[in-house]
């Protein structure tokens, strides 16, 4: 039972891993390239 369970919990760190390094480079490259000024954008929704 305890292979078991740190094998989930190793496959979930990976997926959790794995998608904050997807949101990053979504929002260092990806975001940049749609929306070039996504950052002024941003910051008028935050100041409303």
């Amino acid at each position: 039972m305890d292979i078991d369970k740190n094998d989930s919990n190793y496959t979930n760190n990976l997926l959790i891993k794995f998608s904050y390094a997807y949101i990053l480079y979504f929002f260092k490259f990806s975001l940049p390239r749609v929306i070039p000024g996504g950052l002024n954008i941003i910051n008028q929704i935050t100041e409303k």
